[in-house]
Formats: structure tokens, sequence, C-alpha cells
């Protein structure tokens, strides 16, 4: 078994010194100088496999993993040491199906997991709906509640190759914090909608935002980079059936830190380029992502901006950890330093 990354979507701080990193089936232990300790895990059905880690959770403990499997729609709690100590199948509500993009953090929060789910896999020709439920992890209360249902992509043909309708429309972009707020937006426009899962309470997160126009290179960046062939004959194809409009999105992350406070990141007129194409390319990326942080008040804070190839995944005091991307294109865990005004 490898013991590359292959990529990473979610840390978490696990046992005295260690980190946790989800990665697709393998769960990499590593110390806090980024040396493996251990991998867990591994593709299958069995106990303490995986089809598709959807999210990792503390428990409250301390030492147990919660791990959210969306591919087999199991819960696995797992000890430091890799030992399975329960699992619980969970019902998709509707018939749905798990949804496992990158942008999707699991928590627990306020003593129950929010998950993400699609009613289908592709919905041709209407819009997509994704609905965040919030299930309790106490064998006493009721099952799953529905908290929100979410706007997403619309979906067309485009001769044996499914992409979006619309390159920069709507779609689900959701943030779960450990203190039960569920943060989530359609992208369009700045605003966000805080939902507080156990008093049903929310706010409103808006501010004045221009919007980047949608240029040529944008939508036929046949020339930019070194493109496969494949990815070539998909842009092609999706440039004679997508709508791209004339404005660009406004956001196109969210997460949460320790504290609770609010990081947005926005596009700016330094992004050129819809995500799907800058994802697989770091030297189409800006050098700098542009984040806005928000205290729980919903007041901003201070903007950030942090290196394009490196996703925050884990904020832990002056720290924070995420994925990099190489300059080979491999993924690494690395660690940045936040500025003093938000230690």
């Amino acid at each position: 078994m490898s013991d590359s990354l292959f990529e990473p979507r979610e840390i978490i701080a696990f046992g005295a010194n260690a980190l946790a990193v989800a990665d697709y089936d393998r769960i990499f232990l590593l110390d806090r100088a980024g040396e493996l300790i251990t991998v867990l895990g591994g593709p299958g059905k069995g106990p303490g496999e995986f089809k598709n880690i959807g999210g990792l959770a503390l428990l409250s403990d301390g030492e147990t993993m919660l791990v959210w499997d969306t591919g087999l729609l199991r819960l696995t709690w797992m000890a430091a040491g890799g030992q399975v100590l329960k699992t619980l199948q969970v019902t998709p509500p509707a018939g749905g199906f798990a949804n496992a993009e990158d942008d999707i953090n699991v928590r627990v929060a306020a003593g129950g997991l929010v998950l993400a789910w699609r009613p289908s896999l592709v919905g041709l020709g209407r819009q997509e709906e994704q609905l965040l439920t919030w299930l309790p992890l106490k064998e006493t209360e009721e099952g799953q509640r529905l908290i929100a249902r979410l706007p997403g992509y619309s979906w067309v043909d485009a001769g044996g190759i499914i992409v979006p309708l619309h390159p920069y429309g709507p779609r689900a972009i959701i943030a779960v914090a450990s203190d039960g707020r569920v943060a989530h937006t359609d992208g369009v426009e700045y605003c966000i909608e805080v939902i507080t899962v156990h008093i049903s309470d929310t706010q409103l997160i808006c501010r004045e935002w221009r919007r980047a126009k949608v240029t040529e290179e944008d939508i036929n960046p046949s020339r930019a980079g070194t493109l496969s062939e494949w990815e070539t004959t998909l842009l092609e194809k999706r440039g004679r059936v997508a709508e791209f409009g004339d404005e660009k999105n406004s956001i196109e992350a969210l997460r949460f830190d320790e504290r609770g406070r609010l990081w947005v990141r926005v596009v700016d007129e330094s992004v050129r380029y819809d995500e799907v194409l800058r994802g697989p390319h770091p030297e189409l990326r800006p050098r700098t992502y542009l984040w806005d942080v928000y205290e729980i008040s919903g007041r901003r804070l201070t903007v950030v901006r942090l290196d394009s190839r490196f996703d925050p995944l884990l904020f832990e005091g002056s720290k924070v950890y995420g994925s990099l991307i190489t300059a080979t294109g491999e993924y690494a865990i690395a660690s940045i330093s936040l500025p003093r005004e938000l230690h």
C-alpha cells in the first residue's frame, strides 16, 4: 500500500500529539512535525475499512474518532490505535445519496452530526437540490432532522460528458462549526446564512461585493497551462452547451476555525477560470486566495491572503494545518502561521 496522499479532505487533532488526515479510503496519522505514525483503514467493506471517507470528527473524550463513509453510508467509532469500537449504518433521507464533495465539512455539532445528501446522483435538465440533516448521536433521541434544502448545480449532457449548465451558477457551499452552527451559501452573491441547529436560530452575513466579469479566456481556456487531451475535449464540449453568464461567483469556500470564526474565500479579479479547471492545475491559480474572516457576531474582522496551493483544514491557535499541492502536483500536509490579530 502506498504511503502517498491521494486527495486529503479533512484534518483533525487526534490523541495527544497526532493529526488524523482523511484521504479517500485511508486515514493517515502524523505527528506534529508531519512524520508518518501509521495508516489506518484501506479499501473494503469490513470493520475498519472504507470506501470513500467524507468526514472526520473528534468526540468529546478526545480519544475517539468518528469516521463518516459516504460510500458505505456508515459511521465508525475508532480508537487511536485503529480499533473499531462501534459502527452505525445511516439511512439516507428520501432515498438520497451521501454528498462526498470536498467542500462538505462533517462535524460533531451540539451532540449530533451534520450530514449532506443529494436526492439523486445527477439530475439532467434541472437544478440539483442538496439536503442538510442533523443526526443525534444519542440513541435515546429521534432520528435525522432536516436542517435546510440548498440549491446545487444544474447539469447538462455535453455529448457523453455531464457538465454544469451554469459553471458560475448556484451550488451548495457549506461549513460546520463544533458549536452547532452551519454556514451555507450558493456562492453567487456575497450572502451567507448561518443556522444554529439546536435552537433553530439563523444569522445572515452579507457584504457589498463587485463580482468579476467572465472573459473569453474563462470560457475557452484551451491555451491555459498544460492540459491533457481529455481536459481539452471536455472544455471544448462544455463551451458548446454551458451558459457562463456575464459575471463570476462571489464565494468559493467556507471554513470555521476553532474559535467559531467564519472564513470566506472570495473570488476577486485575480481569479481566472472556474474552480473545476484550477483544481488540478495549480499553475492556473493566482498566487494567493483572498479570505474574509468574520467573528461569531457577524462582524468582519480582517482579510487574509493564503497561498492558493494551500487548503486550510484545521485551525489550532496560531497555526493552520492543511493540504498543499507541491510543484510536482502531489499532495502534502503543511502548516502556516496566522497573522498576530488572529491568534
